[in-house]
């Protein structure tokens, strides 16, 4: 369902002085203000804004209500650790937003197709490489401080089409992969210079990484090669090569479980979600559900407990027909009406097999009746998880029963999404 609201826009200049590191001290998280969720919906240039205590949308920020365009396509959001601000980059409009928590629109930075962002743990910045869509877009990525996003820099990366980016919690480097090579790039913030990783084998199409919580290390998933691949971090800010695991086609946006035992791997053109053991390496659950119909986008609940991930639905290719149970065959639509009593002969039959088939029958008629309530709530799930018009939806996954527990239905094709940081 969607909900529109005018927001007026307040842009505001702030002072700040220089480009210097000023160190900015972690904030708690104020438990009286609800944790929410920024969805991109890049198709129709709104933000839906979830409140993720009660799985509602609270609001729809239309970015054309702000003066953009109805092709701004907005494409990734991250929030700061404390909710104060939340922060969103528009493909087409060649700029990244800065709200407040009343969603007023407070800062801007102009950036050639900006696509994912990432914070910098300690320090007043934000990072934002450039989208898919950027056919050419320069070797290098943006650099802003999130106290005045007008003082942008552009920093050197020398990769072409740099599109992943993740920084770890120690804030040392700002990892980036690129699109169009087997190159990754470590980033120094503070001196602005980086280490070149080469990669071997064919081209992975690095979509996007995530650095682990708790070890040195760094994962990113290859569209091309299906894999999610994993780096070690070295003392001079490069990645080492490690080790690789076959997920599902075309992963996207990984996460990682805030204790980093586990990776959650949205799998685009399978339409499923990798569950990865982070310590063995190894897939160990597949989830599915109606829902995940081009799964995107992936971001958790401040306890670790749901994790959310946003679906394009603009795979319409499913043959509803084969969900609806219509022609679905039991062994119980046999007709006993047609069955002629009077032509059994009672005195013959043994009453004890009559008896055991009568159960067996019983048993199995009773089967068959769960087999078609089950099938009846399938449907009724399958129906339910299915957005209206073009619309796209945000599948809410218990991360303890791995179920899909809630369904969000959001704007047309819904791709990045973000909440508070955390590292």
């Amino acid at each position: 369902m969607r909900f529109s609201r005018l927001f007026r826009a307040a842009l505001i200049a702030f002072v700040v002085g220089g480009l210097g590191w000023a160190a900015t001290p972690a904030i708690a998280q104020p438990a009286d203000v609800p944790q929410r969720l920024y969805v991109c919906n890049q198709g129709e240039a709104t933000v839906s804004v979830i409140n993720m205590e009660t799985n509602t949308v609270e609001t729809v920020v239309d970015l054309t209500e702000l003066g953009f365009s109805e092709n701004a396509s907005p494409h990734h959001a991250i929030a700061e650790p404390d909710g104060s601000a939340w922060y969103v980059s528009l493909i087409s409009e060649n700029t990244v937003l800065k709200f407040n928590a009343e969603n007023e629109l407070v800062s801007q930075a102009a950036m050639q197709a900006p696509g994912l962002l990432a914070m910098h743990p300690t320090e007043d910045y934000l990072f934002a490489a450039h989208s898919m869509k950027a056919v050419n877009p320069p070797q290098r990525i943006g650099m802003m401080p999130r106290s005045n996003l007008e003082a942008i820099e552009q920093v050197d990366v020398f990769l072409d089409r740099p599109h992943a980016i993740a920084i770890p919690g120690s804030g040392d480097a700002v990892y980036v992969g690129s699109l169009a090579t087997n190159q990754l790039m470590g980033l120094n913030p503070d001196t602005q210079r980086g280490e070149l990783t080469p990669l071997s084998g064919p081209t992975h199409v690095m979509v996007q990484m995530a650095a682990s919580p708790t070890t040195n290390t760094v994962v990113g998933t290859g569209q091309m090669t299906g894999q999610l691949l994993f780096f070690n971090r070295e003392d001079n800010g490069a990645l080492a090569p490690d080790t690789s695991v076959t997920v599902g086609a075309q992963p996207w946006h990984p996460v990682y479980s805030s204790d980093g035992r586990r990776i959650y791997v949205p799998n685009k053109e399978s339409n499923t979600i990798s569950v990865v053991d982070a310590e063995a390496r190894a897939v160990v659950e597949t989830i599915e559900h109606p829902s995940l119909v081009q799964p995107h986008g992936s971001a958790l609940s401040a306890d670790g407990r749901y994790l959310y991930v946003s679906s394009n639905h603009r795979q319409m290719n499913m043959d509803m027909g084969d969900t609806d149970g219509g022609d679905m065959e039991h062994e119980d639509s046999m007709d006993h009406s047609e069955m002629n009593h009077d032509e059994m002969d009672h005195a013959e039959m043994d009453h004890d097999a009559m008896h055991d088939d009568s159960t067996r029958h019983s048993e199995m008629h009773d089967g068959d009746h769960e087999a078609m309530h089950d099938a009846h709530h399938s449907d009724e799930d399958a129906s339910a998880a299915m957005p209206s018009g073009n619309n796209g939806t945000i599948s809410v996954i218990d991360t303890e029963s791995l179920e899909v527990v809630d369904v969000i239905e959001v704007g047309e094709y819904p791709t990045g999404i973000g909440t508070r940081a955390r590292w």
